[in-house]
């Protein structure tokens, strides 16, 4: 290797990460074992807790991976020229991230099982930061113009469209029993939560999103989840 240049190898502490979301997701929180974690990574359970001390910090550091991710796709939609692109690019990742970290939310009552906990706290404050970009993004559609008179309770229209973004991926696990969640499952999300929106929105916004959301379509990405 020459000098100067690090090797790309994962850490233990990255494995263990990746395993637990993986074992998470599949399995469920309360169904997977610090031992099933451990075996998953080939390690011991003494080295696993050489790492995160307990199961609550390893859900955090995987929570914080979610927020990670979640203020990059902001970070990266707020740089676009139009507010239609922004709020495009952004709803698309948010529920990609959702798709990611599936358990967090679908087992949040096992995951924070004590309203005291740290967990409990860092869940709280992950969607309340969800849904005050969501409210801001509709508050500047409204005063820019892109929504038609009479306008709508933005509160009101910022709780529909939240429910469908956050509970998108357990309507399709639970209701349609979906096994294999692909590319196409993400686009109907997206269409289903801009049903809620595209009423209130002017023919030219509508027109800016749609193709927004055609161009992203058209990359075509990999599988999203097994």
């Amino acid at each position: 290797m020459p000098r100067g240049r690090t090797s790309a190898r994962p850490s233990t502490k990255q494995l263990i990460q990746a395993a637990a979301l993986e074992l998470f997701n599949a399995t469920g929180y309360t169904n997977t074992s610090i031992a099933r974690i451990a075996d998953s990574v080939g390690i011991t359970e003494g080295n696993l807790w050489y790492h995160f001390r307990a199961k609550e910090d390893l859900v955090n550091t995987l929570v914080d991976q979610l927020v990670e991710s979640l203020d990059a796709h902001y970070q990266e939609a707020r740089s676009k020229h139009s507010l239609e692109e922004e709020y495009v690019l952004y709803f698309h990742g948010v529920m990609q991230d959702m798709l990611r970290f599936r358990f967090i939310l679908r087992d949040y009552l096992q995951v924070a099982s004590r309203k005291d906990s740290q967990i409990s706290h860092h869940l709280t404050t992950f969607q309340a930061d969800q849904y005050e970009r969501l409210t801001d993004m509709l508050g500047r559609m409204s005063r820019e113009g892109h929504m038609q008179n009479p306008l709508p309770d933005l509160d009101e229209l910022a709780t529909n469209i939240w429910i469908v973004v956050r509970y998108w991926w357990s309507y399709l696990l639970d209701r349609e029993q979906v096994e294999q969640i692909g590319w196409e499952h993400q686009q109907r999300g997206f269409r289903q939560h801009m049903a809620l929106l595209e009423p209130h929105l002017t023919a030219s916004a509508i027109r800016k999103m749609h193709a927004v959301a055609t161009e992203i379509e058209l990359q075509q990405p990999a599988e999203l989840a097994s």
